[in-house]
């Protein structure tokens, strides 16, 4: 049986092509940049709140924690990152070209969000807030 090729099926299939190649697109564009993904050992720090040894797990599913790790903390300082874990959530995003959001959620509901920017080379991550304060992580095996 020959098919009769009309306008129509010319129509149809430049749809079929014109949606997948959206569908890619999209997709790519809306991929979670994954760079910082995993577990950082702070190194050095303009910020007194920040000790190095500190580490920053940077989740799949956009949360970030910060543990004392083996930071040099009295053990007050220690128990108070600890529970302020339970107390503040942390969100992140990121795009490749160096954008850095944390979103800061207190258990009242209020948010906060820090715009900051980084650069990542090899296993060397530095993150630099709006006040040009940077934190330099080194990343874990």
């Amino acid at each position: 049986m020959i098919r009769r090729v009309t306008k129509r099926s010319y129509f149809r299939a430049f749809v079929v092509m014109l949606s997948i190649f959206l569908i890619g697109s999209l997709t790519g564009a809306c991929a979670i940049n994954r760079e910082l993904v995993g577990s950082w050992r702070l190194i050095q720090s303009e910020d007194e709140s920040f000790v190095a040894g500190m580490i920053f797990n940077f989740n799949d599913d956009r949360t970030l924690l910060i543990k004392p790790g083996d930071a040099e903390l009295d053990p007050d300082k220690k128990a108070q990152y600890i529970l302020s874990g339970d107390e503040i959530k942390i969100t992140y995003t990121s795009s490749p070209d160096g954008s850095l959001s944390l979103n800061m959620r207190k258990r009242d509901k209020k948010t906060v969000t820090i715009k900051m920017h980084y650069v990542l080379e090899e296993d060397l991550l530095q993150i630099t807030d709006e006040y040009e304060v940077t934190l330099t992580l080194l990343r874990r095996p």
